[in-house]
């Protein structure tokens, strides 16, 4: 044997270097003829493979096979490298698969970077769609959450759709019919401001009344939406000053056209396109009816009782006034404002949405001024 041969031996006996050299103190190994950094190393790679461990039969089996296959302190080093890089639970697997590849530290760059990769590879999420509108805009963002294939599928054809802006490309491929075009989003509805004449109204029906009007004579509320319009839409007719709703009706241009049976919520969302907490743009389908005075307290399930509150407001608005602490919704002619559980000034909804609720369109086209925080 050779001096040359003798080193590739010397080489190949790392484990059984670091099991000779354990206990001894990185100035022993010094003194033995090591320079510092061998010492270093050696002292190193002997406490990690024959010092304690949370995991004594994995290290017993990785000195075998470090053993068996003749790991170099290269070699070893190069693997520690990866072990550095994932949590201390995964250390004594990642050594053990790493150590049959000897002096290899090609292959075992290879395989330590596979490892790598399995053990930092995040869960997938559950797929999912949100929405969250943009405080004091009329925009909103939508977030989808899926594979990321078909998401960029998704939006490569949203760009080729519209190169200039990809989001409008995308909203035209999610809206478009079948002829390219885009569907109505809804039935359009006009606010029509009740300011006729009157000294009593009647509900013969739910939703439909009729006016006993100052010179005599008597009107239903589908007969005063038929004198104004003459094509098919919904037609909210609302007081501008107060509570009361007179129906909502659809118009159409035949002779026999007859009112509607609207639904309250329906009659409530027109009032209130969104959640009338200030600040909330929770659309009002999205949200439940909230009862002004509390059932519990006598209130009764009529309109002028009634408004739009999403969920979590309907559920932290106090009911009980002797115990405040949220602060509560009132209505105040017509407008629904929150006002606060120890004092202050009433606060309306400015949401963009809110503002084109049925009463405060009703106000815009008659000239009355809207009071956003009056006195409370």
């Amino acid at each position: 044997m050779t001096a040359l041969t003798d080193c590739a031996v010397f080489l190949s006996q790392a484990m059984v270097i670091a099991g000779e050299a354990f206990g001894m103190s990185k100035k022993a190994l010094v003194r033995a003829g090591y320079d510092p950094t061998t010492a270093h190393t050696i002292k190193k790679l002997a406490d990690i493979y024959y010092g304690r461990c949370g995991a004594p039969r994995k290290q017993e089996r990785t000195r075998e096979k470090a053993t068996t296959a003749g790991c170099s302190f290269a070699s070893l080093q190069a693997i520690e490298r990866f072990v550095a890089k994932l949590p201390k639970k995964h250390a004594w697997t990642i050594r053990e698969a790493l150590v049959p590849f000897g002096r290899d530290i090609t292959a075992i760059n290879a395989e330590g970077a596979r490892l790598l990769q399995e053990y930092t590879r995040a869960d997938n999420p559950d797929k999912k769609l949100t929405y969250r509108a943009i405080p004091n805009s009329t925009f909103a963002t939508l977030t989808l959450t899926a594979e990321s294939s078909r998401v960029k599928q998704i939006f490569d054809r949203a760009q080729a759709t519209d190169t200039k802006c990809p989001a409008d490309g995308l909203i035209k491929l999610a809206l478009a019919a079948n002829d390219g075009e885009l569907p109505p989003v809804a039935i359009p509805l006009m606010v029509i401001p009740f300011t006729m004449p009157y000294v009593h109204v009647t509900e013969v029906e739910r939703g439909k009344f009729v006016f006993s009007m100052t010179n005599g004579s008597t009107i239903s509320g589908a007969e005063i939406v038929k004198a104004k319009l003459a094509e098919e839409r919904l037609v909210a007719l609302v007081s501008p000053l107060g509570p009361k709703d007179f129906g909502v009706y659809r118009v159409e241009m035949t002779p026999d056209s007859r009112g509607a049976d609207p639904l309250e919520r329906f009659i409530q969302s027109t009032r209130n396109p969104v959640c009338a907490w200030p600040g909330c743009g929770r659309p009002a389908s999205k949200s439940q009816i909230h009862h002004i005075k509390p059932v519990k307290h006598g209130g009764k399930t009529v309109s002028e009782n009634l408004m739009v509150l999403c969920d979590y407001h309907n559920g932290i608005n106090d009911d009980d006034l002797d115990k405040p602490k949220h602060g509560h919704m009132v209505r105040i002619n017509g407008l629904e404002y929150w006002k606060p559980a120890f004092g202050g000034p009433l606060k309306l909804n400015m949401h963009p949405c809110a503002q084109g609720g049925a009463v405060r369109l009703a106000r815009m086209q008659l000239g009355i001024p809207i009071d956003p925080s009056p006195p409370g």
